[in-house]
């Protein structure tokens, strides 16, 4: 679920993901990449059933019919929740709710990315988030949350 660089207009407003199922998920879950001048607003990610499989390979372009796919165990944990803007727009009033994550045994923690050079995010919300059944909290995620934005973060507990 994503809303691109391609923000190229005054408002995003009202916008809804919900009752999807995300499967085998292998770089990001639920993404706003902030690319141009629009303030995004009042967004929702809710309902939502997550597969995470810890063998996913990373994203890589097939230049040749017989090319191999090799796992790579050093790339960055998957991203559950990546939130970004490179050009210092609003991104506000934006909840990601009853969130049901699936994470095959052995996999690393995944991670919830909010950061911006300037502080642009304003109510950000994440509640309800269960990994494998159980209700996950804070410690339960890496976490990438520019220090200037963590006051406008409500993060599970």
């Amino acid at each position: 679920c994503e809303i691109g660089y391609e923000t190229d207009c005054d408002y995003y407003e009202n916008i809804k993901f919900s009752g999807c199922d995300l499967i085998h998920n292998s770089m990001i879950a639920m993404s706003i990449n902030h690319g141009n001048r629009a303030h995004i607003n009042n967004v929702t990610f809710e309902n939502l059933n997550v597969e995470l499989n810890k063998d996913e390979n990373k994203e890589v372009y097939q230049y040749t019919d017989d090319q191999v796919y090799e796992i790579d165990e050093d790339r960055d944990p998957t991203r559950l929740i990546h939130f970004s803007t490179i050009c210092h727009r609003p991104i506000t009033n934006v909840a990601v709710r009853n969130i049901n994550v699936f994470a095959e045994e052995g996999m690393r923690k995944s991670s919830v990315f909010i950061d911006d050079d300037e502080s642009v995010f304003k109510n950000i919300v994440l509640e309800n988030i269960s990994i494998n059944g159980k209700k996950a909290g804070k410690d339960d995620f890496i976490l990438y949350i520019s220090e200037k934005d963590k006051s406008e973060i409500k993060l599970p507990r």
